[in-house]
C-alpha cells in the first residue's frame, strides 16, 4: 500500500506478508498497516496504482476499495490496525464477483456486496488475537471463493495483457493502437477496462506512468534530477510531470519526496 502522509507517519508501521499459493494468481500482495498505540491520529495518503484492495479495519468492518486514479486519505486512530490484500490488475472482478468500477475510487463496505458473508467474516476476524491470524482468515475466505467458483466470472485475459503492456511501456501506447492489437473497438476496450480495472485505459496509462516515476524516484532519492526522471518515466517534460503529480497526489514532487 504505497503512500505518503503528514509527519505523524513516523507512527505508522507497514508490513507485507506471503500470500498463500491458491491466491497468488489473483493477489499481488498481502499487507498489514498499523499505528502505534501512543500516536495521535494519523493521516495516510494512499497513492493511485490501478489496483483494488479488500481489507479489514480494526473495529470498522470489511471494505472493498480501489485508489485507481486519484489519491485518498485514510485517517487512523492510535493503535488501529488494518489488514488486507491487494489484487493484481484485472483479477479482483473474477474473485469478488463484481465489476471493478463499482468499488473504484472509494471505500465500499463489503456488507453491501455480500451482506451475510462479510458480516460473518468481519466478526470472525475481529475475534482473532493477532493481525497475522486475521490475515489468514481473509486468505481462507478468498481461497474458498476460488475453490468453489463462487464469483462465476472469468478473468478478462485480454485486458490483463493490455494492462501489462501499458505498465511496461514508458513511451505509452495510443488507445487506438491498443484496441486494434486486441481486435476491439476503442469503445469496447474502454468498457472492458472499466469492468476489469476500474478506469479507462487512458487514465490507467496515466497511473502506471506515475508509478514508474515513483520507482525511479526511489532509485534516485538523495539527489533526484526531476527533469531526467520525468522523461525516463514517460512525461513530455518536467512541467507535465509536476502538473500530473499534483493532480494525482495533491502535493508537488518535492513534497512527495520529503514525506
Amino acid at each position: 500500500m504505497d503512500g505518503v502522509g503528514n509527519p505523524s507517519n513516523d507512527w505508522l508501521t507497514y508490513r507485507e506478508l506471503e500470500t498463500v499459493a491458491p491466491l497468488r494468481e489473483y493477489v499481488e500482495r498481502s499487507w498489514i498497516l498499523g499505528t502505534h498505540s501512543r500516536s495521535e491520529k494519523v493521516v495516510k495518503r494512499i497513492l493511485p496504482d490501478g489496483c483494488l484492495d479488500f481489507f479489514l479495519v480494526g473495529g470498522g468492518g470489511l471494505f472493498l476499495s480501489g485508489s485507481v486514479d486519484s489519491y485518498t486519505l485514510m485517517t487512523m486512530n492510535p493503535g488501529e490496525v488494518v489488514v488486507g490484500v491487494r489484487f493484481r490488475w484485472g483479477m479482483a472482478p473474477p474473485l469478488l464477483g463484481l465489476p471493478a468500477e463499482e468499488v473504484s475510487g472509494t471505500a465500499v463496505p463489503a456488507e453491501i456486496v455480500w451482506p451475510d458473508d462479510a458480516r460473518r467474516l468481519a466478526e470472525e476476524m475481529l475475534e482473532l488475537e493477532t493481525t497475522e491470524t486475521r490475515l489468514s482468515a481473509l486468505h481462507v475466505y478468498l481461497c474458498d471463493r476460488v475453490k468453489h467458483g463462487r464469483s462465476r466470472r472469468e478473468p478478462d485475459r485480454a485486458i490483463g495483457h493490455a494492462a501489462a503492456l501499458l505498465g511496461a511501456s514508458p513511451l505509452g501506447i495510443p488507445v487506438s493502437s491498443l484496441a486494434d492489437s486486441l481486435g476491439l473497438s476503442e469503445r469496447q476496450l474502454e468498457r472492458r477496462f472499466l469492468n476489469s480495472i476500474g478506469c479507462s485505459p487512458k487514465r490507467f496509462a496515466r497511473v502506471v506512468r506515475f508509478q514508474r516515476l515513483l520507482a525511479l524516484r526511489r532509485e534516485h532519492r538523495m539527489h533526484p534530477d526531476w527533469a531526467a526522471l520525468a522523461l525516463d518515466a514517460g512525461y513530455a517534460d518536467q512541467a507535465h510531470m509536476i502538473n500530473d503529480v499534483r493532480e494525482l497526489t495533491g502535493v508537488t514532487p518535492t513534497m512527495l519526496l520529503e514525506q
